[in-house]
């Protein structure tokens, strides 16, 4: 459908998926922990010109932790006080997801990096 010259377009994209994962840590206040993990999802689509579907990707991925505990104690004996967070870490991971079908193709490395916290 075109409207002044622009085209309308509608995308709706909902995602389930479960990811086992195993962390390299040794020690209780080990500063680095690495770690990798195993994934599969099920994304299901619904586009305006190509209608409903379903795609499941899957693949691995890897990353490194970094402790947040150990810069600044007090603050994380109050975040255990308040809510329970046993430990905080910065994140950086690599995904490798692979899936396709007549509509869409996922495929490379995807980086990702964020906040973790461990109740």
């Amino acid at each position: 459908m075109s409207i002044d010259g622009y085209v309308k377009t509608s995308t709706s994209i909902y995602e389930l998926g479960l990811k086992a994962m195993y962390q390299f840590r040794y020690f209780h206040d080990q500063l680095f922990v690495p770690y990798a993990s195993a994934e599969w999802q099920n994304i299901y689509y619904n586009t305006l010109y190509d209608g409903a579907a379903r795609i499941n990707p899957f693949g691995g991925s890897f990353g490194l932790m970094f402790l947040l505990n150990s810069l600044e104690p007090l603050a994380a004996r109050e975040n255990y006080a308040s809510w329970q967070i046993k430990r905080s870490y910065l994140f950086g991971e690599m995904k490798d997801l692979v899936a396709a079908d007549e509509n869409v193709s996922i495929s490379g490395f995807s980086f990702f990096f964020g906040y973790r916290c461990e109740f």
